[in-house]
């Protein structure tokens, strides 16, 4: 509380300042032509970032978010899963303020928590290439999500991913750890 802020407002402006770069994200990818997605597992969490292209050829790159893949059952159904929920909470505007009750001006009640299912579908729709490490259960997750797998067929779910083209192994970052 040195500069006259509580640990509450310093979260609340961090929240604000984080929701402002995913909202630009977000328009970007909205009207992006194609999308790479690189994940990478260490320890319980599990890192997923874009680079995207629009349609005059601008890239941006950044993060789509952090989750935690052994909650979700671990190995390659906790990645995939993992994966699906990272995705659905970057197209979620205003996903997981501050504790408390956020001020009525920065987040109307009407679109927090609502998952945007226009831009999910397209995000989803624009994945080509997906890059993992070298580890097992990424890259079996990653074949998963992208062509339909019997569970999601049975549930009657389309592909994660319907349109993914490539599943790209980060070797580099395999031959690194295991070199340890």
């Amino acid at each position: 509380k040195q500069i006259g802020l509580s640990r509450y407002k310093f979260a609340q402006a961090q929240f604000c300042l984080a929701e402002a770069a995913r909202f630009q994200d977000r328009q970007f990818i909205a009207e992006a032509s194609s999308c790479a997605l690189y994940q990478d597992a260490s320890g319980t969490r599990l890192v997923m970032r874009y680079s995207a292209a629009g349609s005059n050829l601008s890239v941006v790159k950044g993060l789509v978010g952090v989750g935690d893949h052994w909650k979700k059952g671990g190995f390659a159904s906790g990645v995939a899963e993992s994966t699906r929920q990272i995705r659905a909470k970057f197209c979620t505007p205003y996903a997981s303020p501050p504790q408390r009750k956020i001020c009525a001006q920065v987040c109307s009640t009407s679109a927090k928590g609502i998952v945007d299912k226009q831009l999910l579908r397209h995000f989803q729709d624009q994945v080509r290439i997906f890059g993992t490490d070298a580890a097992s259960d990424e890259l079996a997750a990653a074949r998963s999500l992208g062509k339909e797998s019997i569970d999601r067929r049975l549930k009657g779910l389309r592909p994660t991913f319907p349109n993914l083209l490539l599943n790209v192994r980060d070797f580099t970052h395999g031959a690194r750890r295991t070199s340890r």
